[in-house]
């Protein structure tokens, strides 16, 4: 069982270096007492927030030299941005593969990351179409694509 109660004359925040004081006394139930009240806070968010696996979305594209720089900038500046304020994507990251055949043009790995399967899949139902779409009418068949959907453990 949790001890969530307070010790006497805790002073916040932590003082002078030490992990924490209880009056002038570093003490272990003062740390202990502390500790279960930080893991108890974890606990309830946990709790509260349904914390599920968080999910990546990596889409591998290949990119025709000609169109490289361009399609990078779009990604950066427009595409990746615009999947953020989806609401359903907690970050994004935008990779260059190295050791690959880079003669027919280079190779990216655009990553999106999402907080659960529930989120992805309303990406996938509510929004890739039309953001798939705006790809191929700003690129053409300059670039193909594949996608791969993974649980970060």
């Amino acid at each position: 069982m949790l001890n969530l109660e307070r010790p006497a004359r805790m002073n916040y925040p932590f003082g002078r270096g030490s992990i924490m004081e209880c009056g002038n006394v570093i003490t272990s139930a003062c740390y202990e007492t502390r500790l279960n009240r930080v893991v108890a806070i974890l606990l309830t968010f946990a709790a509260n927030k349904k914390i599920t696996a968080m999910i990546l979305y990596n889409v591998t594209v290949k990119v025709e030299t000609s169109a490289a720089d361009e399609w990078v900038r779009w990604m950066k500046e427009t595409h990746m941005p615009d999947l953020v304020n989806t609401g359903l994507f907690s970050d994004t990251r935008l990779c260059r593969l190295l050791e690959q055949d880079d003669s027919e043009g280079p190779t990216y790995a655009a990553q999106y990351y999402c907080n659960s399967i529930d989120d992805y899949n309303a990406y996938i139902d509510n929004h890739a179409p039309e953001m798939r779409e705006r790809a191929f009418k700003a690129f053409g068949g300059k670039f193909a694509a594949f996608r791969t959907v993974m649980e970060i453990i």
